[in-house]
């Protein structure tokens, strides 16, 4: 029975990130459902990744807040992820359900507190948001609001953690991908997928 849970949290959260990265800019939001699940066979990865990540989680949390806390973030961030990829943009919808949803996590959840919460929204979000007024957006302001949403699920020390993790890789990244010529100097890399990378290895090995 709690497998058939797992699966059925799985199915919906991967619907939703399915419809809208290919229907949510659009006024016919569930117009495409089927069409979606029959042509686009690729995004079968996306519901393997899910489920293996899911069950990862419930057999380090059971079926506690931080279960369903990080099960939230993760789906969140991958979306963004894949819309960052796709379309280089975080769109201000997915930020505000991010805030909505881990607000109310916040309540039930005692291992962060308002305060940390707080912290970590404003100081990481700022943090971010100076870089970008900086480098004149480099490093744009979704990925600011991205770190605010992710300081209240998991207060300040760990976001500023899952930042560093973040820059750390998005560095080698870079530097990987120039010295294969794959991309130049002025080549601007999503960001999104690299703090979802970030987010990941905090959540596995804390």
């Amino acid at each position: 029975m709690l497998y058939i849970f797992l699966c059925i949290i799985t199915f919906i959260i991967s619907s939703i990130i399915k419809l809208y990265l290919y229907t949510g800019e659009n006024k016919g939001f569930f117009k495409h459902f089927f069409n979606i699940f029959s042509k686009e066979k690729k995004l079968f990865l996306i519901d393997i990744f899910l489920v293996a990540i899911y069950f990862f989680l419930y057999k380090k949390y059971d079926f506690s807040i931080l279960f369903f806390s990080n099960s939230i973030l993760i789906g969140i961030l991958l979306l963004i992820s894949l819309i960052d990829i796709k379309s280089k943009i975080i769109p201000n919808k997915c930020i505000l359900l991010g805030i909505a949803l881990g607000a109310i996590v916040l309540v039930l959840n005692d291992n962060i507190s308002i305060v940390d919460a707080f912290l970590g929204f404003v100081i990481c979000g700022g943090i971010i948001a100076t870089i970008s007024i900086i480098t004149k957006g480099d490093i744009g302001m979704g990925d600011a609001k991205l770190f605010g949403c992710i300081g209240i699920f998991f207060g300040l020390q760990t976001t500023l953690e899952i930042m560093l993790i973040a820059t750390i890789i998005s560095g080698l990244t870079g530097l990987i991908l120039l010295t294969l010529k794959k991309v130049n100097r002025k080549t601007a890399l999503p960001f999104a997928p690299f703090i979802f990378v970030g987010t990941m290895v905090i959540i596995i090995f804390s």
